[in-house]
């Protein structure tokens, strides 16, 4: 879903808005659920751009935020770097008319 839907769904009736996810961190009684978000997001950081590309593809697909940030922060950063899952794939760009 993207963030104008959720906008313009969070404008209906008083009480019809959906908790967001981090309403749900927010309302918690201490400070340690906020500290383990905050971990949680730095290893999603570590997994560096591509990571963070197919993060937000699953969450806008409609996967729950907090549960796909716990699988993601629990892959091996190393792992994804050396198999090159951190970047992006290069773009190709196709030359017509070239030397045959």
């Amino acid at each position: 879903m993207s963030i104008q839907n959720e906008t313009r769904r969070a404008g209906g009736a008083a009480g019809s808005r959906r908790m967001s996810f981090l309403d749900r961190i927010d309302t918690r009684a201490n400070s340690t659920s906020r500290q383990k978000f905050q971990r949680l997001v730095e290893k999603l950081h570590a997994l560096g751009p591509g990571g963070i590309s197919y993060f937000l593809r699953e969450v806008d697909r409609g996967a729950d935020v907090l549960d796909t940030l716990e699988i993601y922060a629990a892959l091996p950063a190393d792992f994804v770097k050396a198999y090159g899952g951190d970047r992006f794939a290069p773009a190709v760009h196709v030359i017509s008319g070239g030397r045959r």
